[in-house]
Parts: structure tokens; sequence; C-alpha cells
């Protein structure tokens, strides 16, 4: 406990401990030495010099820290304190012992944090308590339109987890989906079982029902696979109906083998009458085609209504945009909002008007199952239809003679659904297009202004719900429009695994999964010799930081910095520290030598005396270690001798010397010329540079004259 009286040698001896804070294996360590702090100080009264002792927790995710005083001030010497006994914790499970003068709560209650908590798709958290220390509760409420299945808080524990798991926000995808079941009657249709009447009595027109038979069935299609978690189903009322007993509920995409769909709740027993009861699938089954059966039993099926929840489809509340009234008739498949204006009629042309106003259009495309979708749920609305002519995004090419129909989007009609003897083009004035009821919703031409027809509107919901999260993640941005980004963090120490940034898509939809948060710890680095390294930020985990640096007369080679990465692993290598003080450069014989310095990176410059030639390089660098670089070079003495003496002539030593670079001049004597080169230099390979010259004589010829 070095440590521990260093601290007590700073507090003042007028000073008093008032108090210690911590947990776990530190408590004992600091009650045993409670009378060394006692020692130094005197009335109660005056300004502790203790007054916080904080310890963090230990855990199977730590590495070896060293305790430091933190937030020394001048008039209170140790304000706070922070010991991990021997490791530093994951900041998401740290154990923070810390209170203020009076120490209110109990000294020895460590107070743990959990990371901030999951969230499911299309729901909000809110928590009692921002820093989510133990006893924090997080309640979660859904987006409008989804319901909450679930528990709808979680406490965090007192180990710093969680407790309980994070509800599931859906909205119902069966309604007035397509329908079936084994066998009907008394008016009990398969369509009432998923028609949105949550009525328990039947009356011949409210419920499903089938004859008394061998283990009866109802289905639903809900025309694409959905991920299904929650199947909920109301019951018929009294009286005198057999009650549903030995229910078995499956999904899967077969819609004929209901035993190869996997089976989501099995209920051994019989379910109360008039009742509405919830069977959650024990994990997620994705499937088409929902079925409910009473396995084994002879009898009749009765169901006042089915609702089949799941999260990858955005509820009706999304289709609503600004300008759409309050009981406005919404349906939303497959990433497509629809409006069926049913309660007023209107021409072609007001109707486009009226849609468009909405942020879309006539329905328009009929590509895939969306038919099915439409078609079924004007069937279901057919008895309160005024007209049994609805308007869709068609129309034909303005020539008389024109016979291509085009979506009001521009695309050509590929596959048009004409009913019999359509389309005729009565009196050249039928251009646009109706779903006629009376045809079995097939096509009609009609003319454009009849102006009390029915229509629907299509379009692509104008933002995305609530983004879904992972346990210790973080969100940035609050916009969730069409096109606007998010972006998730991890805690300090954390590596995020997944995409970074999601956006929300035309579909309604964000993009991607979320990411998930991994505490990293790289560990201590290994020393450096003859140098010290800085942690930045005093810890070893995910994206800290770490500086190397020599000591004097030590440079540095390799990296300055390394950063703890994604695998838990430092960035590149560990770098050196060489000596960088080089001595006296050698000496050369017969030369001289200057240099700037003795530092790495200084330079010696050689020359050579008169006389003699230098052979080699002639600076040497002073090189990280100590050493100059290459070899010194060497001054070779160099002496051409005495120039060869020439008959009728003499040589001159210019400068009275025969060693390299010396020069000789010869001359000869009157009345002779010289033949050869005047003048010679003595050069590096100890000859003279030309071949010795020779003086001859001159020759004058006289003529006599007769």
């Amino acid at each position: 406990m070095k440590w521990l009286e260093n601290i007590v040698k700073l507090l003042a001896s007028d000073r008093f401990v008032e108090s210690f804070r911590t947990s776990f294996d530190f408590e004992p360590i600091l009650l045993r030495h409670r009378d060394i702090f006692k020692s130094v100080g005197t009335p109660l009264a005056q300004k502790p010099l203790v007054k916080v002792f904080r310890a963090t927790r230990d855990t199977t995710e730590c590495s070896p820290r060293v305790p430091r005083p933190i937030n020394v001030s001048p008039d209170l010497l140790v304000d706070t304190f922070e010991a991990g006994a021997n490791r530093q914790c994951d900041p998401a499970n740290s154990s923070t012992l810390e209170k203020n003068d009076l120490g209110v709560r109990d000294p020895l209650t460590p107070r743990l944090k959990c990371g901030h908590p999951a969230v499911p798709m299309n729901a909000k958290v809110s928590l009692s308590d921002e820093s989510s220390t133990v006893g924090t509760i997080a309640k979660y409420t859904c987006d409008a339109g989804y319901e909450l299945f679930g528990t709808n808080t979680l406490t965090c524990g007192s180990r710093g987890k969680w407790q309980g798991d994070i509800p599931f926000c859906g909205t119902n995808v069966a309604f007035r989906k397509p329908a079936n079941q084994s066998t009907t009657v008394r008016g009990g249709n398969a369509g009432h079982g998923n028609d949105g009447d949550l009525s328990t009595e039947h009356d011949g027109k409210r419920c499903t029902e089938t004859l008394s038979e061998h283990s009866p069935w109802w289905r639903v299609d809900l025309l694409k696979p959905y991920s299904v978690k929650v199947v909920r189903v109301t019951t018929r009322g009294c009286c005198g109906h057999q009650p549903l007993q030995d229910i078995e509920i499956r999904v899967g995409n077969s819609s004929t083998e209901l035993q190869r769909n996997p089976l989501c709740a099995w209920f051994p027993g019989t379910i109360e009458e008039g009742i509405t009861k919830t069977f959650v699938c024990a994990r997620a089954l994705v499937g088409q085609y929902v079925f409910l059966q009473l396995v084994g039993v002879e009898g009749s099926l009765s169901l006042c209504e089915v609702e089949v929840f799941a999260t990858d489809e955005f509820s009706i509340d999304r289709c609503a945009s600004a300008g759409t009234p309050a009981d406005a008739d919404l349906a939303a498949f497959n990433s497509t909002c629809y409006e069926f204006v049913v309660k007023k009629g209107g021409s072609f042309q007001e109707a486009r008007t009226y849609c468009r106003a909405r942020g879309g259009d006539l329905v328009h495309g009929f590509q895939g199952v969306s038919p099915i979708f439409i078609l079924n749920n004007l069937e279901r609305r057919k008895d309160k239809l005024k007209t049994q002519l609805v308007w869709i995004g068609a129309q034909k090419e303005p020539l008389i003679t024109a016979r291509t129909w085009r979506w009001v989007d521009g695309e050509v009609v590929q596959r048009p659904s004409w009913g019999k003897d359509q389309p005729n083009n009565y009196n050249g004035e039928q251009n646009c297009v109706v779903l006629d009821g009376g045809r079995g919703w097939l096509w009609n031409d009609v003319g454009c202004n009849l102006d009390y027809l029915h229509w629907i509107c299509q379009s692509r919901p104008p933002l995305c719900g609530s983004p879904e999260k992972l346990e210790n993640t973080t969100i940035i941005g609050t916009k969730r429009v069409v096109g606007s980004t998010i972006e998730y963090v991890c805690p300090e120490g954390h590596m995020l695994i997944g995409s970074k940034t999601r956006t929300c898509e035309s579909s309604g939809f964000w993009s991607d999964a979320p990411p998930t948060c991994k505490f990293v710890d790289c560990g201590p680095l290994p020393e450096l010799d003859n140098g010290v390294i800085t942690l930045l930020e005093s810890r070893t985990t995910h994206g800290a930081l770490a500086d190397y640096a020599c000591n004097e007369n030590y440079t540095l080679v390799g990296d300055t910095r390394r950063r703890c990465g994604d695998g838990g692993i430092w960035s590149g290598h560990k770098p050196q520290c060489l000596f960088d003080w080089c001595p006296e450069p050698p000496e050369v014989n017969g030369g001289l030598v200057a240099i700037t310095g003795r530092r790495a990176g200084s330079t010696a410059s050689y020359s050579c005396q008169n006389g003699f030639i230098l052979f080699g390089d002639n600076v040497l660098t002073c090189d990280i270690g100590g050493e100059w670089s290459g070899k010194a070079p060497q001054c070779r003495f160099v002496d051409c001798g005495t120039p060869a003496q020439i008959e009728f002539g003499t040589v001159t030593l210019i400068n009275g010397t025969t060693t390299v670079g010396s020069l000789g001049v010869y001359a000869c004597q009157d009345d002779y010329w010289l033949v050869g080169e005047g003048k010679q230099e003595c050069t590096k390979e100890g000859k003279w540079s030309h071949d010795t010259p020779s003086c001859e004589c001159e020759f004058f010829f006289f003529l006599k004259s007769k």
C-alpha cells in the first residue's frame, strides 16, 4: 500500500478524513489504514481532506490499472480518489462509488451502471435516470399504430445488467387479407376472422364458423412472408357454441400441408368464451400463411378475430399525411400506402388531384400480389360502395386511333385485366379505366368525366418508424423523413460492428441492420527501452492512443503513435529508441575533416592535403544508433618524379614540386622550336600528363642568283 502512504503524506496535519467510500476487496484496505488517516486529523468541523473514494468493480473483462488521484485542488488536497483493485473494467458495467459530504448512501453499496438499453423497432425508450445506475427504470412506448407485447419496463439490476426481455412492437398484418377455412356454415365466412370487428357475438355475420368436423382449421394468406411474433385470437362469446380447445397455431409458406409449417404456439386445453388471448411464438417465424386448427378435436371452429403481428410492415398511421381526413379508409401493404376513397365521388381528374395533394397518385402499377390485396379490400367494402366503379390510374393515349394504355406514371400497361367485351371505347370517349365490381373487379373503359365514381390513392410513406438499436449503442439524429440518416455510436472503449449509418429509404424502413458494440481492451503495451509511453486518455481500450518518446540522446525509429484497434490489437509496431550521438569521425592520414555536429543527421566532410588524393566517399553521416555511415576515405600521396630533361631545352617546375597537380613547363634554346606539349601536369596516377616533347633545329636555305 505504498500509494496509500503517499496519499497520507499529502494531507495537512490540521485536516480530518470525513468518510470512506469503497467496495469489494478495496474496502478492508481502507478500513485497515483508517488509523493512519485519523492520526493526521483534528475536529470534524474542519473541511475534510479525503472527501470521496471511488473504486472500479473487478470483472472478467478488465485490464491492469494503476490507482491514481484525480481532481486535486489547492483547498482540498484530495477531493476524489479513483482506485481499481488491480483492473480497469468495461465502462458499461463499471462500479462507481461516490456521495456528498454527508455520506447519505450506504458507503459499502456499489453504484453500478447499465449500458444504454436495447430498443426494438418502432419503439422509444425513456429512462428514469439518464445515468442508468442500479434501479433505473427503462420505459418503452410504441410508435402510433403499433401495439406493445411483453413488459413495457426494464430495470437496471445490481449486476449492471437490464433485467427482463425487451418488448415487441408490432402491427396487424392479417387485417382484411384473404382468408379461408375448412368449411363454412351459418354465415360464418372466413373473412369475418380478420375484418377488424372485435365483437364476440356472431349473429350470423361477425365471426367465422365451420361445420362440426374432425380437426377444423382457419387460414389467412398474408400475401407475402412476414416475420410473425405474436398471434392474438378473440373467441366467440356465449352461448351454446363449443369453446376452442387444443388449438394449434402454425406459420409457414405451405398453403395446403399444415403440418409442414413450423409451430408457433399450442394450447392444450379449453380457451374461455368471449375473451382475447395472445399467443407469442417461441421465436419469430417467417411465413406467408397463418393456420389455426383444433388438432384431433371433433367439433366446430368459430373465431371472431385473428390478428397477426409483425414488424416488417408499417402501420396505417404512417400513411396519414398532412390533409388526410381523420376518417380516411387507409391500408398498407408491401411498403405502399393505399387510401380507399369510397364515401364520395368525382371525375378522373378530380380523383388524381385529391391523391396528388397527399403525395401520391391514383393506384397504378399492379405488379406482383398487390392487385390481389387491392381487389380483396374492395370486395370487403363492396356493400358500402354507392357505385361499383372505382377509378384506377390508367389512361389511353389521346389519339383517337391510339391503342396504347399508360399508367399515370407514364409506364405502358403491359398486362391489362379487361372484362368481357372491354375495352369498347363507346362513342370514342372512353379513355379512362375503372375496376368494375359488377364484372368481378375486372377492368372497364369509361369516360373520364364521370363525376360520381370512387377511387383508390397510392403513395409511399413519408417517413420511417423509430429505428431499433442493440444494447450499449446510442443513436445520433432524430429526423425520420425519407432520405434522412442516423448514426450509431458506441461507449468509450467499445468497437462498433456493422454499419455506422442507416438511411430512411423510400420503402419506409431503415437501411441495413443495427450495429452492435463490443468491448475491446488491447491490454498494456510492452515497455520501451530508453523511452517512455504515454496513454493519452489513461486507458488501453478501443480507440485509446499511446504516444512514444525517447530519452535524451536517443532517437525514435518507427511509429510515434499507436491506436487500440478493432481486433484488440495495437496498430503499427513497437518502435525503438536508438542512441543518436556519434563519436569523433575517424582520422585520415594526409587528410582533413570538417563536421557539422555529432547528432544523428550530422555530416563529416573529408578533404586531402596537398600531394594527396582522396579515395572513397568524402562525406559520412551520423546515423541513428551512434555510428558514422559508410567507411572513412583514404588520402594517398602521389609523386610523378622529376620530369625528363630534353636536349637543347629546359624544364621548369612552376611550384617547385613534383606531386599531384604540379606543373612542368618545357622551353627550347634559341634557333630551336618545341615539338609536343609544352605543359605537363602530375596526375593522380603518378604520371605526367603528356609525352616528353623535343627541341628541333631551325634550318634556313639561301639560293644564290646567277
